[in-house]
Order: C-alpha cells, then sequence, then structure tokens
C-alpha cells in the first residue's frame, strides 16, 4: 500500500507541475509589460500621486475596471508631439503596444472604497514607489489583504472579493485541474497559503485516512 501511495504521489507532483507552469503562462500574458519601460520609482521621487497617472481608481468600484493610464495620461508631463517621446515609455517605437490589462484579478474589489477609508496606495501594492518595473508583480496577493481583511479591522469574508454568479471562490479554484494543482501549490509553503481561508478540520473532510494522498 505504502508502495502504491509513493506512485501515485509521484504523478500528482508531476501532473501539478505541468499545470502550475501552463496557469503561470496564461497569468503572466494577462499582465506582462509589453514593450513598455517605466520606472514607478522615477515618478514617485518627483512627487508625482498615482492618481495623476490613474485617475479611475478614485471611482472604481470593479476588479474588472481597466486603471492603467494611456497615452492621454502621460501628455501633460510628456511632449508627445516629440517622436524621441515615444522612446522614454517603449522598446518598440515603430509599434508601440499598450500594457497589457490583467484580466485575472478579484472581480468585485473596490478601489473606491479603500481610498475613502484613507487606505494610501502601498497598503496594498507594497513596494511599488520604488519599483523600476510595470508587470503586473505588485498586485497584492491575498496574504496582503488578510493583514486588514482579519476579521476585526475588516471583514474576513470571502463573499466581498470572490463570489461570482456560480459561487464564492477565487478564480484559481475554478479550474478543473485545482484537484491536482492544489496538491503541489501545498507542498510549496507547507500549506501557509490554504491556511488563510481553509481550517485543518476543512482540509480533513477530503483527506481522511488514506482515502486520498495525506498532505
Amino acid at each position: 500500500m505504502a508502495k502504491r501511495l509513493s506512485q501515485d504521489s509521484l504523478v500528482v507532483v508531476i501532473c501539478s507541475l505541468a499545470v502550475l507552469f501552463t496557469g503561470l503562462s496564461g497569468k503572466m500574458e494577462a499582465g506582462k509589460a509589453g514593450d513598455i519601460i517605466f520606472s514607478h520609482r522615477a515618478h514617485a521621487e518627483r512627487g508625482i500621486e498615482c492618481a495623476s497617472c490613474h485617475p479611475a481608481v478614485e471611482t472604481s468600484e470593479k476588479g474588472s475596471d481597466n486603471l492603467l493610464p494611456g497615452k492621454n495620461n502621460c501628455g501633460p508631463c510628456h511632449d508627445l508631439n516629440k517622436k524621441e517621446t515615444c522612446k522614454v515609455c517603449h522598446g518598440e517605437t515603430g509599434d508601440p503596444q499598450a500594457l497589457g490589462k490583467v484580466s485575472d484579478y478579484s472581480p468585485k474589489f473596490s478601489h473606491a472604497a479603500h481610498l475613502k477609508i484613507k487606505s494610501g496606495c502601498e497598503t496594498c501594492h507594497e513596494g511599488i514607489a520604488s519599483s523600476d518595473s510595470s508587470l503586473a508583480a505588485h498586485l497584492p496577493q491575498m496574504k496582503r489583504c488578510l493583514t486588514c481583511h482579519d476579521g476585526l479591522t475588516a471583514k474576513k469574508d470571502c463573499i466581498i472579493c470572490h463570489e461570482k454568479p456560480e459561487g464564492k471562490y477565487p478564480e484559481n479554484h475554478r479550474p478543473k485541474e485545482w484537484i491536482i494543482d492544489h496538491v503541489f501549490e501545498y507542498s510549496v509553503d507547507k500549506g501557509n497559503s490554504c491556511k488563510m481561508c481553509h481550517t485543518n478540520e476543512q482540509c480533513q473532510r477530503c483527506h481522511l485516512d488514506e482515502v486520498l494522498l495525506a498532505p
């Protein structure tokens, strides 16, 4: 029985790796930088407020809103009539591309609600003011959210951000591959990310004795 479990474990890990790398490539595509050259640090050092480039954040109430700045947002500071200006932000000036919109984000997230309670941008976007990157790496992970959404400072209910018509689940819990993928994700940090929302009792509803592979 032990040998069978060992073989099964190996299969699960291999499958999980394949699913993970496939999933990551899709997420990177959604939030890739394209040919954009941008430094948040350089703008922050000049005292430029986040809303100067991202004006829509002040009224945005949905995570699906595109809050990335476009060409018109750059115009007040950069002379867009000069061809050499394009080189400041675009690596491919012959065919400049806009920054790809991040699509896999909590659909119910409201920037307006957070700004209303005077929550500064770096409260969630940690390290953004010292970043020289335009990648989506500065999107807050759930661990960051739970520093406030701990059930005391702010509500901890999943339904606040993760509800959809199908139910209240995060997007990465929906793919059919999740039943395999979550095994690998557990192994990355010994389940610490799982424990942000789930109790040991919830895990044990499936992982009873040897019915399923034990974590």
